[in-house]
């Protein structure tokens, strides 16, 4: 029965994993936060995180329209548990964000199809961006926002791609390990560290720099997953404990 139910598991990790696109998309909704209703966005807008992870973009459809600005600029946030409203009231510069560009001006049109892509900045963490954001500078307003689905390695294999240099720069030994793991980093950020169960619960979790030693005594016998993460990169690596 406990193999039949690992098997099934295992199977729907490695279905879920190769029925995603190489790029994952994300479309944003809830938009019409402003209480000028003129000022609200409406029509399609999606983010996407493209291949490799190091790039995003942000695409408006055809059917895009708001209200003309002077300086309309459109940015990705993370929300960080406020709400809608909350987030409205916020000053621009207290929100951490990825800038796109501007979607309105006094020669660009606000409305209708556009496209921009940019580099996610080093060191962040795109997996806690779930907004998008619309900021007009000369009124020093906000002018709307919506909301997507986070990319996370379980909904985006993009977030899954190896790092050959990160990984190259982090070692863990001895495996088989029996009582001390040494996690080695020559790494120049800080890294977190996850050690999974086969069945994904979670059994340690610590930011680490340069040599970091985990006790592993209380650690049953059997394999265990151990994922490495810092900003965007992301790789994991398999653990045996005899």
């Amino acid at each position: 029965m406990k193999t039949k139910l690992l098997f099934s598991v295992l199977f729907a990790i490695f279905f879920a994993s190769n029925s995603m696109s190489a790029q994952c998309v994300r479309q944003a909704s809830d938009f019409g936060n402003n209480t000028t209703p003129n000022y609200q966005v409406s029509g399609d807008v999606t983010v996407t995180l493209n291949t490799g992870g190091q790039t995003i973009s942000l695409d408006t459809g055809t059917d895009f329209m708001t209200a003309a600005g002077p300086d309309v600029n459109a940015y990705l946030i993370k929300s960080n548990g406020m709400t809608n409203a909350q987030i409205a009231g916020t000053p621009l510069v207290s929100l951490e964000n990825i800038h796109f560009g501007l979607i309105s001006s006094n020669i660009v049109s606000p409305n209708g199809a556009k496209s921009f892509t940019v580099a996610i900045p080093s060191g962040t963490n795109i997996e806690e961006y779930d907004t998008i954001f619309f900021y007009c500078f000369q009124f020093n307003h906000f002018w709307d926002l919506g909301k997507f689905t986070p990319f996370t390695p379980a909904n985006c294999t993009v977030l899954g791609i190896e790092d050959e240099v990160f990984e190259k720069q982090v070692t863990m030994y001895p495996n088989p390990v029996k009582d001390n793991l040494y996690v080695n980093t020559d790494f120049p950020e800080v890294i977190n560290i996850k050690i999974y169960t086969i069945l994904g619960e979670i059994l340690l979790e610590e930011k680490i720099t340069n040599t970091t030693i985990i006790n592993t005594q209380k650690f049953k016998h059997g394999i265990y997953l151990v994922e490495l993460t810092s900003g965007n990169k992301k790789i994991t690596k398999q653990l045996i404990k005899n």
